[in-house]
């Protein structure tokens, strides 16, 4: 059994936009399920408390080992690949709206 350190810090939370940061540690063995970010635990949207029901991924930056790759996927409604990293890189990813 391996042992995995995977903390991340929410560095913006804030009306329309969260910025997560996250460095990790993995020895060998795989990480079958993850929770990196739960929606729920985000400010509100608006002075209502209303919380968002869609999250936009505008960027992904990324910086991993050789020989390893972090699967992203978000597990909603409809479970979906979100991208798969390797290297080094950054992904635009506005495309990305999840529900």
């Amino acid at each position: 059994m391996g042992t995995h350190i995977l903390p991340f810090q929410i560095l913006n939370d804030g009306y329309r936009n969260a910025t997560l940061k996250i460095a990790g540690y993995v020895n060998g063995t795989d990480i079958t399920a993850y929770t990196v970010l739960d929606p729920s635990t985000l400010s509100p949207i608006d002075a209502q408390g209303t919380l968002a029901k869609t999250v936009r991924i505008k960027r992904i930056n990324f910086d991993i080992q050789d020989g390893i790759q972090a699967t992203l996927n978000w597990d909603g409604a409809t479970p979906q690949l979100l991208w798969e990293c390797t290297g080094r890189g950054e992904i635009k990813a506005a495309h990305l709206v999840v529900y």
